[in-house]
């Protein structure tokens, strides 16, 4: 996946500032209408948590979603937007919705972003941070928009699958990134041989 391109320092220039674009649940036991996660996955999700443990409460070190994906997070150097790790199962955090109040998570999609294609709406999310504390989310939304420049998506724009809807790059970031209490997965979206047609952006509403 390529989120930056040759554009960017047009696109700094133009002074927009916004560089981007672009579980199955287990078994739970019920009462009283209150589901609670099964024993198998409370230790599945502590041994994970022990994994990417480092004391840092306010650092996202994890993404656990049962029986779908447990993979380790890493931040964006400073200023670098384009940054997405290479390492085999590790997810990137995106930096600038972080001023939104919104937790972006970025892979390629011929790496950790294939898991993504998996995730359905009401999968439960757990964000993990340094110091071991959780937040959870739980999938509301998926999209795919098409992007009609791929190699350059900032001389581009990008038509929604769903609504057909035809925004630009800075209308999409909007869009996508500026709704406080989500989370974002990102990933490019593969058509014939053609591995950045598309982007993939999977939404999740934080219920805790």
């Amino acid at each position: 996946m390529k989120i930056f391109g040759s554009g960017i320092r047009k696109f700094l220039s133009m002074g927009v500032g916004i560089m981007a674009v672009m579980l199955t649940v287990s078994p739970a036991f019920a009462a009283d209408n209150i589901s609670f996660p099964s024993v198998v996955e409370q230790d599945a999700l502590a041994e994970f948590i022990e994994t990417v443990y480092n004391g840092k409460s306010s650092q996202v070190v994890g993404i656990y979603i049962e029986d779908k994906l447990a993979m380790p997070i890493v931040q964006q150097p400073k200023g670098d937007h384009a940054f997405i790790s290479s390492l085999d199962n590790t997810l990137t955090q995106f930096g600038l919705p972080g001023d939104y109040g919104v937790l972006g998570i970025l892979a390629h999609n011929t790496e950790a972003g294939e898991a993504f294609y998996d995730l359905e709406l009401g999968d439960e999310v757990v964000v993990v941070y340094g110091n071991g504390t959780t937040d959870r989310y739980e999938i509301s939304n998926d999209e795919v928009w098409q992007a009609f420049n791929p190699q350059d998506p900032y001389n581009g724009s990008f038509q929604s699958l769903d609504t057909n809807r035809t925004l630009s790059l800075r209308e999409l970031f909007i869009e996508t990134y500026t709704t406080p209490e989500t989370l974002v997965f990102q990933t490019c979206y593969a058509k014939g041989n053609n591995l950045q047609w598309g982007r993939l952006f999977v939404t999740a509403t934080l219920i805790d």
